[in-house]
């Protein structure tokens, strides 16, 4: 207060902080900033950008999930759920390749069982083999345990304990059918580590317009999400 009573305005003293206004001690919690945004035509260019990414991608799922890379080796594995076709491509896979022999793989069959003797899809698949023809010294039946889950990594197990007693063998390639390739190989490898050199042969690969059809779309999108978790969660 000044000599003649009045208030000084310059000699006010500062209000505590606990009488600043809530939303103002809100607002000192955030700036301006300029921001960028698209335009109408920037919009659009990426619209057209985004669509061509997705189709290229849905385009090239087939190729990517049914890669063929052999290893030059002398075994080829094959996974034994596949079909009567897909059986007898590997048949001929075998001969016009320098394999020396044949291993079938596969688990339980827990259905339609009465129609053969055989109690897993190795065992049935050896039938359809030596049904066609092929040579019984050449080929190797390796079914696996009965399990719900984790079906073909347990089948690379048994191919795996089998390879103890094969001290030539140093690589494999591994003959599936359909978009099974890449994680069937993934598995082979988390198997085998450094052990063993692994090579896939993928059979009848889905059409590229995969989604046309509901097994087309059931197999692709299956197979896709079950890499994913194979290459991302699954733990052996």
């Amino acid at each position: 207060m000044s000599q003649d009573g009045t208030d000084d305005p310059n000699s006010l003293e500062p209000l505590p902080s606990s009488s600043i206004i809530p939303g103002v001690a809100l607002l000192s919690c955030f700036k301006q900033r300029l921001v960028w945004v698209p335009t109408l035509r920037g919009w659009i260019v990426l619209l057209l950008a985004g669509s061509a990414i997705a189709i290229a991608t849905m385009l090239g799922l087939p190729g990517f999930l049914s890669p063929s890379e052999s290893v030059g080796a002398r075994v080829l594995v094959v996974e034994g759920w596949i079909s009567d076709e897909a059986l007898k491509d590997a048949a001929k896979h075998f001969r016009d390749g320098l394999y020396d022999r044949m291993v079938v793989t596969g688990w339980w069959i827990n259905h339609a069982s009465y129609m053969s003797q055989a109690r897993t899809f190795a065992e049935l698949a050896g039938e359809r083999l030596r049904r066609d023809g092929f040579p019984e010294d050449k080929l190797i039946v390796l079914p696996s345990p009965e399990i719900i889950r984790d079906r073909t990594f347990t089948t690379t197990l048994a191919v795996k304990e089998w390879l103890k007693s094969q001290k030539d063998v140093h690589a494999l390639d591994v003959f599936t059918s359909g978009a099974h390739g890449r994680r069937t190989r993934l598995l082979y490898q988390l198997s085998f580590g450094d052990e063993c050199r692994i090579g896939i042969i993928s059979n009848r690969a889905p059409e590229r317009n995969w989604w046309k059809t509901s097994d087309g779309f059931r197999e692709v999108t299956g197979e896709l999400i079950a890499y994913l978790y194979a290459r991302l969660i699954f733990r052996p």
